[in-house]
């Protein structure tokens, strides 16, 4: 490179009015990116036109009753039906969803791609998506209607697919959570996980169904669901989603365990700065590729007004600043995380950006102080 360019390049990188403004712009324009939308979006659940069952959307989602019980017995069993339909085989989103003051996720059922996963996490876990309890593959088709049938006991918990045995988990218990928690449908208590597909039925039961009663089950829920499994003993919640208009799902068990769509879609039990985790790699990189030229400018303009030192230690407190702020706030949108490992990888690119302006400073003057006539 010649000495001109270097001189052009050096002036550019050492220009406080530059700098000052790209600055400015990538402050703006990180803002709008992390806060966007600025408002909730709305509720996007709708009930089957000409059918039954809700349509869940992009951002849909029901709010349900709990604690269904309080004191339920570990060694007591339970049962799960749910009655869905996905919208795509390679999705991933929580169909159901159990939170309480104490643990944000109790207890999780979702669609992992084609199969069905189900989690439990203890108070404090980092967020991931890995590692569920119990999952089993090959479950769901695009536009195909499968019976999701999950039993546990003292012993395990078991998932059945449309009446038939597909997998049991040993000592991995369920029955507390779903009972002693608050129930959302659609997507997760602690983070925006939407499920996109319908859901035409659910039914909670105080006890383990055999694989026969499984059969059962599965061979009443394509007609009339009500009827059928109302005299189920220990049937405690029966959703047939028949009501087709208005803002209420009823329990054909009991009225005071009904599920309602509010107008906005929220986070019910989403977590201020969640615990640092860095199972997400993807997520790890963006985070620090995205700050690294905030960081570049931001330390240029600054080293234009004090010295070196100043300048490189005030940058990097105000990238951990900026993105801290960020953090905090967008814990009040329900499509954005609020998390330090954000706020972490986000400092992190800060630093790298200083540093990579301090390289390229010295590269271009090193020339520069070298040559014979300066």
């Amino acid at each position: 490179m010649t000495q001109e360019k270097r001189t052009v390049l050096l002036r550019a990188i050492s220009s406080r009015k530059v700098l000052g403004r790209l600055t400015l712009l990538l402050v703006l324009g990180m803002a709008i990116a992390c806060f966007w939308p600025l408002l909730p979006p709305g509720n996007t659940a709708v009930w089957v036109a000409g059918g039954h069952g809700v349509d869940f959307g992009k951002h849909g989602l029901l709010l349900g009753p709990g604690p269904l019980r309080t004191d339920y017995p570990a060694t007591s069993g339970c049962t799960l039906d749910l009655w869905v339909e996905p919208d795509r085989p390679d999705a991933k989103g929580a169909i159901l969803a159990a939170y309480s003051p104490a643990n944000a996720r109790l207890l999780t059922v979702e669609q992992f791609r084609d199969g069905l996963a189900v989690r439990s996490s203890a108070p404090g876990d980092p967020l991931r998506t890995g590692g569920a309890q119990l999952y089993t593959d090959n479950v769901f088709s695009p536009g195909k209607p499968v019976l999701l049938t999950i039993t546990s006991t003292g012993r395990g918990t078991s998932a059945f697919v449309n009446g038939i045995w597909r997998r049991t988990v040993p000592n991995y218990r369920i029955c507390q959570a779903m009972f002693g928690g608050k129930l959302v449908v659609g997507t997760g208590a602690a983070s925006s996980f939407g499920w996109r597909g319908r859901l035409a039925g659910m039914a909670i039961i105080d006890h383990a169904l055999t694989p026969a009663e499984a059969r059962e089950d599965y061979r009443a829920w394509p007609n009339r669901p009500g009827p059928a499994l109302r005299e189920r003993s220990g049937l405690i919640s029966l959703y047939p989603f028949d009501e087709g208009s208005g803002v209420r799902v009823h329990d054909e068990i009991s009225g005071a365990n009904g599920f309602w769509m509010p107008d906005r879609y929220r986070v019910v039990a989403k977590p201020f700065l969640s615990p640092p985790s860095f199972d997400h790699h993807a997520d790890i990189v963006n985070n620090v590729i995205g700050f690294i030229p905030l960081g570049f400018t931001l330390c240029g303009y600054l080293s234009s007004l004090w010295r070196r030192g100043t300048a490189v230690v005030a940058t990097v407190l105000l990238c951990g600043l900026f993105s801290l702020t960020i953090e905090m706030l967008q814990w009040y949108l329900p499509t954005r995380d609020s998390s330090t490992t954000d706020f972490i990888t986000n400092t992190a690119g800060g630093i790298v950006g200083v540093l990579l302006y301090r390289l390229s400073h010295l590269w271009i003057e090193a020339p520069w102080r070298q040559s014979p006539t300066h």
